[in-house]
């Protein structure tokens, strides 16, 4: 038969109950960041390109501290779900066609 918790004594703490927010054996967590829920601008896409295209192996955390709000994986699937199949389709973006320079 397993035996039952032990009872605290007058001078013991309960070591059952869950511990307060800011208490010494759990200190407060660092503040969230506040995340951007909105679309994303044109300047947005156009910074991240140009970032991109600066290095061969882009790093997501450094991008993402320019662009207030956004995570690094915000940041990298804007590049790899939006921008980069627009430009390998119609070379724009936007993803409108004729968005290459005119020759």
């Amino acid at each position: 038969m397993p035996r039952s918790p032990k009872k605290p004594t007058a001078g013991e703490e309960d070591d059952t109950k869950p511990y307060a927010a800011g208490s010494a054996k759990n200190p407060p967590t660092s503040p969230k960041k506040t995340l951007v829920t909105k679309k994303w601008s044109r300047d947005d896409k156009l910074n991240i390109l140009m970032d991109v295209i600066a290095t061969a192996n882009p790093d997501w955390e450094a991008i993402s501290k320019k662009h207030e709000g956004r995570t690094a994986n915000m940041v990298k699937d804007q590049w790899r779900k939006t921008l980069f199949p627009a430009l390998q389709k119609t070379g724009s973006i936007d993803g409108s066609a004729g968005g290459k320079a005119a020759e």
